[in-house]
C-alpha cells in the first residue's frame, strides 16, 4: 500500500520533514489551488502561496518526494496553463489536477457549469502531453476515459478510484472511501485500517459496479468509468445515482429528443 500526506504547506519545519523522510512516505502532497491570488482567496489566508513553495523547497532538500495537487474551480480555471508552467520550474515530481466537488465547505459558486468540465479534462490531457520529459502530470477525472487515447489503452484504468483504488485517512483518524466523499467508514485508533476497510459495507458496494443506478448503470463505459461518486452524492445525496457532469449523458438525451 502506498501511502502518502497531503497538507497545505503552512506549517512543515525541518524536524517533520526529517521525520516524514525518515518514515519514508511515498509523497508529501501540497495544495497549490492556482497562483497567489486565487490560492491565498480560496483559502483565506494571506502569505500562504509563499509558505507552501517554502515547503516544497524544504521537503525537496530532505530527500521527499514532492508532488503538488491543485483543485481546478472557477478561481483558477483561466489560469492553468500559466501555473501548470509555474509548478514546472519548482522541480516537484509530480502535478495532480483534480475537479473541484461541491462537498464539505466547497460552495456551488466555486464550481463550474456541468457543459464546461469536458472542455477542462481536455486540457488537462493537453497539458500532460505537453510537459512530458519535464513534470508528470495526472488528473483522476472518471469521464477521462472519454476524451483521454492513452487511458483508453491502458487496462489498469479504473475511472472513479472511491473505494477501489483509494481511501482516505484525515486528521482526526477518520476513514473514507475518498478525500471528497466524506461518508466515515470508522477510525484508524479504534480499529486498524485493515478491519475497518474490509468490514465496510460501503466500500464493498463501491467496488461493484453492479450497483450504479440511473444512467451510469446502464452506461456502456461503467467498468472503466463509473462516474465521480462524490459528485453524485455531493450534488443528489445518491451514492450510486448519475454523475450529473457527465456529457456523454447529456449528448444522448439531447439526440433522442431530436
Amino acid at each position: 500500500m502506498s501511502v502518502g500526506v497531503a497538507t497545505n504547506g503552512a506549517k512543515l519545519d525541518r524536524w517533520k520533514a526529517e521525520k516524514l523522510a525518515d518514515l519514508e512516505i511515498n509523497r508529501l502532497q501540497i495544495s497549490l489551488d492556482g497562483l497567489a491570488e486565487p490560492h491565498e482567496t480560496l483559502r483565506c489566508w494571506p502569505g500562504l502561496f509563499e509558505r507552501a513553495l517554502s515547503t516544497i523547497e524544504l521537503a525537496k532538500n530532505c530527500g521527499i518526494r514532492v508532488h503538488v495537487c491543485c483543485t481546478i474551480s472557477q478561481l483558477n480555471v483561466d489560469q492553468l496553463d500559466t501555473f501548470v508552467e509555474c509548478v514546472a520550474s519548482l522541480g516537484v515530481s509530480r502535478l495532480n489536477l483534480s475537479r473541484f466537488v461541491p462537498t464539505g465547505r466547497g460552495v456551488e459558486s466555486l464550481d463550474l457549469p456541468s457543459q464546461r468540465w469536458q472542455e477542462v479534462i481536455k486540457t488537462c490531457v493537453r497539458l500532460r502531453n505537453k510537459y512530458v520529459g519535464r513534470l508528470e502530470i495526472v488528473s483522476h477525472l472518471a469521464q477521462q476515459i472519454l476524451v483521454d487515447d492513452i487511458v483508453t489503452d491502458m487496462p489498469g484504468f479504473i475511472g472513479c478510484q472511491a473505494g477501489r483504488g483509494q481511501g482516505c485517512i484525515t486528521a482526526n483518524g477518520t476513514i473514507f472511501p475518498c478525500v471528497l466523499l466524506p461518508i466515515p467508514l470508522g477510525n484508524i485508533r479504534e480499529a486498524s485500517f485493515r478491519d475497518i476497510w474490509q468490514g465496510a459495507p460501503v466500500v464493498q458496494q463501491l467496488q461493484d459496479r453492479s450497483n450504479l443506478q440511473g444512467r451510469c448503470g446502464s452506461c456502456d463505459v461503467q467498468s472503466r468509468c463509473g462516474g465521480c461518486r462524490a459528485v453524485a452524492f455531493a450534488k443528489t445525496g445518491q451514492l450510486f445515482g448519475d454523475d450529473p457532469r457527465c456529457w456523454l449523458q447529456q449528448e444522448k438525451e439531447v439526440l433522442f429528443s431530436h
